[in-house]
Parts: C-alpha cells; sequence; structure tokens
C-alpha cells in the first residue's frame, strides 16, 4: 500500500455509474495525462457527458477535488488492436487547486531525446514503480471456474524492473518496442492490473531527488504472471 499523501499526481478517472476505470496523472493544474484505450471505448461525447477525474485522494471512496472533463485529446495514430501510441489527454473544466497538499504535478524526464535511436529507455533492470486503485487480488472458483478481481480500496504501489527489449518474454508480449517498454519482476508476484492502466510508471532520479513518469500503464496478459510482463507506453 501507498503512503498517504506520496503520490499527489495520481488521479482516478470515472465513468458516471460505471465508477472507476482508470488511473492518470497531472500534468499541470488544467491538464491530465492517461491512456487512449481508457478512453476511445467510451466514444468522446459520452466522456464528456458522464466521466470526471479526482485527486488527492488515497482511499478511492475520498472525495477529493473533482473535476469534468471539457476536452479529450488522443494520439491521432494511436490503435486499439495493437496499443501503439497508447496516449490520451484530458482538459479539465476548471483548474485543479494546486494548493492542496495532497495534490501536486508529475515531473517528466528531462534527457536527449536522441539517445532513443541508439539506447533502450528506461534501461534494462531499471527499477521502476506503478501506482493505481487497480486488481489487487484474483480468485479463481475451482468449481465455475470464473476469476474475480478485487479493487484496491486504498492506492497500491509497486516495484518492478524494467526489461530488456530483446528478452524472449517481453519479446512474445510487446507490438512496438521503439515506443513501448516492458517491466515485471522475476517470477511474477507484482505488477500493474486492471483498472491500473492510464496510471503513471515511474523511475526515482537521484541527481534531482525526484520521482519522474517514464509511461504509461497500457496493457499485458493477466496479472502478475511470471512469463508474462506489463506493458507500458
Amino acid at each position: 500500500m501507498a503512503e498517504i499523501g506520496s503520490w499527489g499526481w495520481i488521479v482516478s478517472l470515472r465513468v458516471g455509474i460505471f465508477g472507476p476505470q482508470c488511473g492518470g496523472s497531472i500534468i499541470d493544474s488544467r491538464h491530465i495525462l492517461t491512456a487512449a484505450h481508457c478512453l476511445a471505448p467510451w466514444g468522446t461525447s459520452f466522456m464528456l457527458t458522464y466521466a470526471t477525474v479526482s485527486v488527492g485522494k488515497h482511499n478511492i471512496t475520498d472525495a477529493g477535488q473533482i473535476r469534468n472533463i471539457s476536452e479529450i485529446f488522443m494520439h491521432p495514430l494511436y490503435e486499439a488492436s495493437t496499443f501503439r501510441n497508447d496516449i490520451g489527454i484530458l482538459r479539465l473544466s476548471s483548474p485543479l487547486d494546486m494548493t492542496d497538499l495532497f495534490v501536486s504535478k508529475v515531473c517528466l524526464p528531462d534527457f536527449d531525446r536522441n539517445l532513443l535511436t541508439t539506447e533502450q529507455y528506461p534501461a534494462p533492470g531499471t527499477k521502476l514503480a506503478v501506482i493505481g486503485w487497480g486488481v489487487s487480488n484474483q480468485t479463481l472458483n475451482n468449481i465455475t471456474n470464473i476469476t474475480t478481481n478485487i479493487r484496491a480500496h486504498e492506492l497500491q504501489q509497486v516495484s518492478v524492473f524494467a526489461l530488456d527489449q530483446d528478452d524472449p518474454i517481453c519479446n512474445a508480449s510487446i507490438r512496438d518496442s521503439e515506443i513501448q517498454f516492458c517491466a515485471n519482476v522475476n517470477g511474477g508476484g507484482q505488477d500493474a492490473c486492471q483498472g491500473d492502466s492510464g496510471g503513471p510508471i515511474m523511475v526515482y532520479d537521484t541527481k534531482r531527488e525526484r520521482w519522474e513518469q517514464v509511461g504509461i500503464v497500457s496493457y499485458g496478459t493477466g496479472c502478475a504472471l511470471p512469463n508474462f510482463p506489463g506493458i507500458y507506453t
């Protein structure tokens, strides 16, 4: 479980009576970064009418600050079938109160983007953090063979490690290594899961002494399975 108030940029994206669906991160007082696949299935008109974001909370039932959405931007090259370019940005109807002690904007990495043509980023083996209110437990009924997903009420965090894109288990899951990367824990057991989509995966910059978002939770096969890493945009 995450420490209360430790991740001020985390966002819960709610869709009307369907409740919390995805995560996101605050990039400034009017804009939220999330995944396109959290938005596309509902349609823009439906989302603008029924979706809200809430911030400054630890328990998913807390009110926090709630805002409507005034505009939705999805990457023009987003592909639902492959999750390529799985990026969306929400413009809020009114600014967030950034003086709230439990609200802050996420830091984004500052590096030479030319390195991406020759090096993997984040580098294989890098320790990363994932946060969200997604599924934290799954139980299988041996009689009906139905799996029940139990979602977290309190904000969760797990540590995972960036995986080399040439690793066989990454290569088998990833669709586009130029704009996606894999992360997992050797042997499984920790992972993002359903409901964490759109939320941030982050690295700690020891020089700047801050967390920086390096990706967005995108997709995976199951949750925390040994040979199926999470895939991030």
